[in-house]
């Protein structure tokens, strides 16, 4: 075992939750679990949930069709 390889087996990996957060209304959309290197820090991912989505796509519709 090279040194390389060493320092991967003591540094390791841990499991982490991390939430999918809602940028309209910020509810948790999802929390998944990953595997990160140890001792590094995260924070939660945005993104859109399918209500927020589907209030957006109409309101779009509506200002397409007022611009025609």
């Amino acid at each position: 075992m090279n040194n390389t390889e060493k320092f991967i087996v003591q540094k390791g990996v841990e499991h982490k939750t991390i939430p999918l957060i809602c940028s309209w209304c910020r509810h948790i959309i999802n929390v998944k679990e990953w595997e990160i290197e140890r001792d590094k820090k995260i924070s939660p991912d945005f993104g859109i949930c399918p209500r927020c989505l589907k209030k957006i796509s109409r309101s779009n519709k509506q200002l397409c069709k007022r611009q025609m």
